[in-house]
């Protein structure tokens, strides 16, 4: 699925039979709500995005163990690209280095 522009909550994209997981999304432009918490499950491109909480970055990334299958409540994300797209209120849970890297490249 491809959007453009606009406003989306982001548990809205998480659509039926898939439940918690977004698939092949290509989004560009786009403004995306939480409250969430999302999981990398597949390849991710986040390119010259904005994540927005008041917190600061802190409140942002959450690492976890690299074995961990799941975690309830997450959104998973699975061959999904995120390019000049805002979030707004979305946490982003990674393995350790994984959440260490996006940390430092964040934008908040």
């Amino acid at each position: 699925m491809d959007i453009k522009g606009g406003v989306y909550k982001i548990g809205g994209l998480a659509l039926p039979p898939e439940g918690n997981l977004i698939r092949d999304l290509r989004a560009e432009g786009v403004t995306l709500l939480g409250p969430a918490v999302v999981l990398r499950r597949g390849a991710l491109k986040i390119e010259n995005c904005g994540w927005n909480h008041p917190d600061g970055p802190e409140a942002v990334i959450i690492g976890i163990d690299d074995s961990r299958p799941s975690v309830a409540g997450a959104i998973s994300l699975v061959n999904c690209e995120f390019i000049n797209c805002q979030f707004f209120d979305i946490g982003m849970l990674a393995p350790w280095d994984e959440a260490q890297a996006f940390f430092e490249n964040l934008t908040v």
